[in-house]
């Protein structure tokens, strides 16, 4: 089982191990932060989760959410409500590609 963000437990799980691994593919780097080739990983949960943190402040990410870990020091890790967001955020008008690394689970 996926551990929670760091800072918060989780409060409900249940992706049956419903999860898709994906890297960030960085052709050109735009920031000049991150550099290129494998700039991140991720995994995209098919159910949803919600996330109690310290303070109780609640999030709820739907199904098809992601969480992302950059590779290049300091590392990060970043929760996305989808896989568009992801693409949206980080794609930098195609110079960052969103490559699966598995195959879609037939559970």
């Amino acid at each position: 089982m996926e551990a929670a963000p760091a800072g918060a437990r989780a409060a409900r799980r249940g992706d049956g191990g419903l999860v898709r691994y994906f890297q960030l593919h960085r052709d050109a780097d735009v920031s000049g932060r991150s550099g290129t080739g494998v700039v991140a990983d991720g995994v995209v949960f098919a159910t949803p989760a919600d996330f109690v943190f310290p303070d109780g402040t609640r999030l709820t990410m739907p199904g098809g959410w992601c969480r992302l870990w950059w590779r290049p020091a300091p590392s990060a890790v970043g929760l996305y409500r989808s896989v568009a967001e992801v693409e949206d955020v980080h794609g930098h008008g195609g110079a960052t590609r969103f490559v699966w690394v598995d195959q879609p689970s037939t559970a």
